[in-house]
């Protein structure tokens, strides 16, 4: 292969990745959107409110990940902090306890979520033989 092509190549999937990106933008600030209406939403309407997690006056939510939600098994876990000690705790909801406008922004950010595991560059460990000494 020549270097022209290869350079021809690179140019292309760099304005791929551009385009993804600009696209990746507009998805947030879509989602940003839907967020804000879904919180009003919920502190309007009373009959659509979903099962609550319980905090502590020290605590806070960090995160909301949801995994496997086309799956029976599939959970929607929330990371709780302690704003006083740092301790971490998690708790979990399954999908039947939640409201549907807030499955729908799980489901966006299960997608979110896999495409940043995808894009995550790792490096694995090689298994390492075990030597017994005597």
């Amino acid at each position: 292969m020549r270097i022209e092509d290869l350079q021809e190549s690179q140019s292309t999937c760099e304005g791929y990745l551009n385009a993804a990106f600009r696209s990746a933008r507009s998805l947030l600030k879509c989602v940003d959107n839907v967020c804000k209406l879904a919180y009003n939403c919920n502190t309007i309407v009373e009959e659509s409110k979903m099962k609550a997690i319980e905090l502590s006056h020290d605590e806070r939510i960090r995160a909301v990940v949801p995994e496997e939600l086309s799956s029976p098994e599939g959970l929607i876990w929330f990371y709780i902090s302690n704003t006083t000690n740092g301790q971490i705790r998690r708790e979990f909801l399954f999908p039947h306890e939640c409201t549907p406008e807030f499955l729908t922004l799980c489901e966006v950010c299960e997608s979110l979520q896999q495409a940043l595991i995808k894009a995550t560059p790792v490096v694995k460990e090689q298994n390492l033989p075990l030597y017994l000494f005597d």
